[in-house]
């Protein structure tokens, strides 16, 4: 039996069509109103107290207006910019996603609790949504391993080739180019370097023969596989920056392309002719001073200031 309020009646003691309690906006049960206001509510918690509401674009450049850091230019790019920032930007999708996998079972529970849906039909969503965002979460763990090994890679090749600096060498790092970032560049008295860096897992099995990997002049073979794409990645690279050099600088830059394989020990089957060096990072010192002298101090100024200006991006 349904009460009625005395103001719910209509002239002649009719009761109105709708019982105390029920009301609507636009056709949209006010009590529905309030359930989807608590779940955003919850999702804007859960992301503030992550710290991942300021990490949206909109929400951290409104956040950054409200202060101003003291440096007045930007930075020089430092080794692996370009993938601690890729790093960083899937970390955040894998929060979002856990955070959203929690927020949809909570709403499903409170769901069943609630409303008179099928149980079939709530399990099935649920499934559906769990297999959707295992696969999701998967893939980004694997892009994050993938990601990191590369970025631990470009650390240790930098920490190498920083030594060229107390050599005469001018090194920087992380360049921006037309789509794509070249890892390191060298500059000094024995030309200019592009430097790849590429790091490929080993086998589990231990021995100097899982160690190394032959260059036949063509492409890289490894314990587990042969590769030709590192070798043509490096040469375009360079090519690109000689390019953007000689169109910079007013003359020909001519650019040596390096490919750096940390952790692996280089078998040459034969003989390299100059157009490309594939080296353990640990050799760059010795390789590269004892190169002959091609650039006077002049042209690798100029060289040097263009480099500068276009690693010089990174934020504050």
């Amino acid at each position: 039996m349904k009460i009625y309020s005395t103001l719910g009646l209509q002239r002649g003691g009719a009761p109105l069509s709708k019982p105390i309690g029920v009301h609507s906006f636009m056709g949209i049960s006010i009590r529905h109103i309030a359930g989807l206001f608590l779940i955003a509510l919850t999702y804007i918690i859960l992301l503030s107290l992550t710290g991942l509401f300021k990490q949206m674009p909109l929400i951290r450049t409104l956040y950054k207006r409200k202060k101003r850091s003291p440096l007045k230019e930007p930075l020089l790019r430092p080794a692996g910019e370009s993938l601690r920032q890729m790093i960083t930007d899937i970390q955040t999708d894998f929060n979002l996603d856990v955070f959203a996998f929690v927020l949809l079972s909570f709403i499903i529970g409170f769901t069943i609790q609630i409303y008179s849906f099928p149980l079939g039909l709530i399990f099935g969503v649920y499934l559906i949504i769990a297999i959707v965002y295992t696969i999701k979460i998967k893939k980004r763990i694997e892009l994050l391993r993938n990601y990191k090994l590369g970025y631990e890679g470009e650390i240790a090749v930098a920490q190498e080739i920083n030594q060229l600096m107390h050599h005469g060498y001018y090194v920087y790092h992380d360049l921006p180019a037309d789509g794509f970032n070249i890892d390191h560049i060298i500059i000094g008295p024995s030309g200019v370097y592009a430097v790849e860096t590429k790091m490929h897992r080993k086998p589990v099995k231990k021995g100097s023969t899982f160690s190394s990997v032959d260059f036949d002049g063509n492409s890289l073979v490894f314990p587990d596989k042969r590769d030709k794409h590192f070798i043509q990645q490096a040469r375009n690279q360079a090519k690109w920056l000689s390019a953007f050099l000689t169109k910079s600088v007013g003359k020909k830059v001519k650019v040596t392309p390096v490919l750096c394989l940390p952790g692996w020990y280089i078998n040459y089957k034969v003989a390299l002719d100059g157009d490309i060096l594939i080296i353990n990072p640990k050799m760059s010192l010795p390789l590269i001073t004892k190169r002959p002298v091609v650039l006077d101090t002049q042209t690798i100024k100029q060289i040097s200031f263009q480099i500068e200006q276009r690693c010089r991006t990174s934020e504050i």
